[in-house]
């Protein structure tokens, strides 16, 4: 899909469970939409002036989720035209998956957890859970988080190539503005 002319009249919220591919979707999509981006993980390690595993570490799970989800308040409260892309937790705390189903166009990245273990397993990346987690302890999370995720207002296969993804979802949102149209 070449440069599209569709422009979301809410912001843009990716979720999904880590390996997901919400940062780079959030890049390809704001390319592809001419929006800006935003990251929440990184946002938060730049206020905060840390890595989210240092968060976790030094400051403890409540800390960071209370962090996040302020951050995410502030975001929608903006209301600007943007895609964000926020972390696995994100949408699972505080009711934040209704607050994001009312203030944007949610869209869940969805994958098998299979795929997302491969991806975890390759990613350099620490994450704060998967260091204290065992592997049946992070299927679980992974299957008590989708029942959230499922909660989305735009469901994708994440299981192909990020650009496939991107217009996959540019291509279901346009068709849903058509519909209400």
């Amino acid at each position: 899909m070449s440069k599209n002319k569709f422009i979301p009249e809410k912001p843009l919220i990716l979720l999904g469970f880590m390996g997901s591919g919400k940062s780079t979707l959030a890049k390809i999509l704001s390319a592809k939409l001419s929006l800006p981006c935003i990251d929440t993980d990184l946002e938060i390690e730049k206020r905060l002036d840390k890595k989210i595993v240092d968060i976790f570490t030094e400051n403890g799970e409540d800390f960071f989720r209370n962090y996040e989800n302020r951050l995410l308040v502030e975001l929608l409260q903006k209301n600007n035209v943007q895609i964000i892309a926020i972390g696995g937790g994100t949408p699972c705390y505080f009711n934040a998956m209704d607050l994001i189903n009312k203030k944007s166009l949610s869209v869940y990245l969805q994958l098998p957890y299979n795929v997302v273990k491969l991806r975890l397993k390759k990613n350099n990346n620490p994450r704060p859970l998967m260091q204290k987690l065992t592997e049946s302890e992070l299927e679980t999370l992974f299957l008590q988080r989708e029942k959230t995720y499922l909660q989305a207002q735009f469901i994708v296969n994440a299981n192909q190539l990020p650009e496939a993804t991107a217009d996959e979802i540019i291509s279901k949102i346009t068709a849903h503005k058509i519909d209400c149209a």
